[in-house]
């Protein structure tokens, strides 16, 4: 196969600042990481001094908070820390916090413009998530240099859930091409990831980090904006949590046979519900089937079918029904 020239000269630029891809083999999806990794990103959505004590109720026993990066402007959040028992360091983002997740749904269809990452020719990503991430890059990568000096064997661990996903996309694969080293491997799973960039930054994190899994459940409406009809592509690997399984789905990141096959309104309340467990830092909290308004279901009966529609474009584009500009027929 081919490497895209964007994809060699961007890895010809990387080993001449001294790294290089990882050499890690990618493993299998394992049930028990996801359930430890979803408890680090649903823990982000809690208050920082339950944080700093470690008290909350995603709060597990071994792990050990030591820094909390924010942004004011931007309302971003993170914490990283170690984790003794498993020998990682862990960066853990904030997703979109409820107050403004339907809005910030709206936004991910209509505002969807994108920068050049990294000064790479060719490799785009969402300006939203770029600027964000940036706004907590010094915090982070600060806390984790410092982390990596003092446990040298320890491996990397990014999650996230939501905005938190896409912050940890971008986190992962800026981590390992600084040139950082993490002995005990790279392990990214995100969690209603909403796509990051287009095919181009895809492919670059996948050969960076063959250890990564994107964790989409039932219908959650995240995963499918921005839509691919404005240039973005899923990085690898989806694991797509339906019919009380998790289906590996292939390499691509848009596997036609996984959550992209759906062609029923997509859901809000999938987005909340990962593995079973609904995201809320209260644990008297209502279920979010309670919390959702009428609005909301017209609005994901709204997108949806908006969704889809522009899905048959893309395939139609694909089997050369149709030109570049959508809606032209070849004459």
């Amino acid at each position: 196969m081919r490497i895209p020239i964007y994809i060699f000269l961007t890895s010809l630029l990387f080993l001449c600042l001294g790294v290089g891809p990882s050499r890690q083999d990618s493993v299998p999806f394992s049930t028990d990481v996801a359930e430890q990794l979803l408890n680090y990103a649903y823990a982000a959505y809690c208050p920082q001094n339950q944080l700093q004590n470690w008290t909350c109720q995603w709060c597990k026993d071994g792990f050990y908070p030591v820094a909390f990066p924010y942004d004011r402007r931007t309302n971003t959040f993170g914490y990283v820390g170690v984790n003794m028992t498993d020998r990682t360091i862990v960066v853990s983002f904030r997703g979109t916090q409820s107050n403004s997740l339907r809005n910030w749904v709206i936004d991910l269809f209509y505002l969807h413009g994108t920068v050049t990452y990294k000064n790479l020719t060719g490799v785009e990503v969402h300006k939203g998530f770029y600027d964000a991430y940036l706004r907590l890059r010094d915090q982070v990568l600060y806390s984790v240099q410092d982390l990596a000096k003092t446990y040298p064997q320890y491996g990397l661990v990014v999650t996230g859930h939501s905005l938190g996903a896409a912050l940890g996309t971008l986190c992962a694969l800026d981590l390992v091409t600084a040139g950082l080293e993490f002995p005990g491997g790279v392990t990214v799973i995100n969690f209603g990831d909403p796509r990051v960039g287009n095919a181009a930054f895809a492919q670059l994190f996948n050969r960076w980090i063959p250890n990564a899994f994107r964790m989409v459940n039932a219908k959650d409406i995240v995963p499918h904006l921005p839509l691919m009809s404005m240039g973005f592509h899923h990085v690898a690997n989806e694991i797509w949590e339906h019919l009380d399984e998790y289906q590996t789905c292939d390499n691509s990141g848009e596997d036609p046979l996984c959550s992209d096959s759906l062609r029923v309104t997509l859901s809000i309340f999938d987005h909340l519900h990962y593995m079973g467990q609904y995201e809320n830092c209260d644990p008297v909290a209502k279920m979010a089937d309670q919390l959702l308004q009428p609005q909301d279901r017209q609005l994901e009966e709204t997108l949806s079918h908006m969704i889809f529609v522009s899905k048959d474009l893309d395939r139609a584009r694909e089997q050369g029904k149709y030109s570049v500009k959508l809606g032209q027929n070849h004459s």
